[in-house]
């Protein structure tokens, strides 16, 4: 794919995917998102630092997260908030 075509997708100029690539200029977090959308990646592989197992779980969550409700979204926080309690608690 062209930096045109990358461009167009994530909607910003050909130009400015150069700029990224040398590092001259840095993309805010809604451009990587649609960076990622366009080149079909996780987030965290446009980053500098390698991506860590942790990030690319977070990109998958993210991922998932943009075509939920508001409900679906309320429904994984308190399960993820039941799980954080469980680990609190001592064991007896």
């Amino acid at each position: 794919m062209s930096q045109v075509e990358v461009a167009r997708l994530a909607g910003c100029l050909g130009n400015d995917i150069s700029r990224y690539e040398r590092g001259e200029k840095i993309p805010r977090e809604g451009r990587i998102r649609r960076l990622a959308q366009a080149l079909s990646v996780p987030e965290s592989t446009l980053y500098t630092n390698p991506p860590t197992q942790s990030d690319a779980i977070r990109a998958r969550i993210e991922m998932l997260l943009e075509d939920m409700s508001e409900a679906e979204k309320a429904e994984i926080l308190t399960i993820m908030l039941r799980m954080a309690e469980k680990r609190q608690k001592p064991t007896e």
